[in-house]
């Protein structure tokens, strides 16, 4: 959830269109189809749970409402998408990285 609420930060605020793709359901889930019931329901599940990490959440809705162009697309990890297949492989080098104790510097944007 925190990677793509960076990705979302990442677009200008306003009305520029753009998409983000994610290959998590949960996410992609949080951000859109289960928000009202979640609002309506004190931030608890279907089950009468608490929503996890309900901040990030609340955060990650923030972010979309300032940017009403932005939309989110699930696309099915592991097959063959080669973006995913990217970020999954920068994802494990940085997981690494961080367990190791090594810091990461922020890449910069392509030009």
């Amino acid at each position: 959830m925190f990677g793509l609420l960076k990705a979302i930060k990442e677009i200008p605020e306003g009305d520029e269109p753009g998409t983000v793709y994610s290959d998590n359901q949960y996410v992609i889930g949080a951000a859109t189809t289960w928000r009202a019931k979640w609002e309506k329901n004190g931030m608890k599940t279907s089950k009468r749970e608490p929503v996890a990490n309900d901040d990030l959440v609340k955060e990650l809705w923030a972010a979309l409402d300032v940017r009403p162009g932005v939309r989110l697309e699930w696309v099915r990890g592991h097959s063959g998408v080669q973006e995913n297949e990217t970020v999954d492989q920068l994802c494990r080098w940085a997981s690494g990285q961080a367990q190791a104790g090594n810091s990461i510097k922020r890449l910069k944007k392509p030009a």
